[in-house]
């Protein structure tokens, strides 16, 4: 009888445990999934920003060959 309850608490456990390793890896891929929503983000960012740096430089040279 004892055994019994022993194997019963193993398997409630394993159980658990599956639940919750089931549960970190949905909460990992979500965080993944932010994290590379937020790195294209970023690369758009910098791609406006090196355009808008690239014009800056344009505009001063045109304003220099003016002058």
């Amino acid at each position: 009888m004892n055994n019994d309850y022993l194997a019963l608490i193993l398997m409630l456990l394993a159980i658990l445990l599956f639940l919750v390793s089931f549960s970190m890896m949905n909460c990992a891929s979500k965080i993944v999934r932010d994290i590379d929503e937020r790195n294209k983000l970023i690369d758009n960012l910098l791609d406006k920003r090196f355009k808008l740096l690239n014009e800056k430089e344009k505009i001063l040279n045109d304003s220099e060959k003016q002058k």
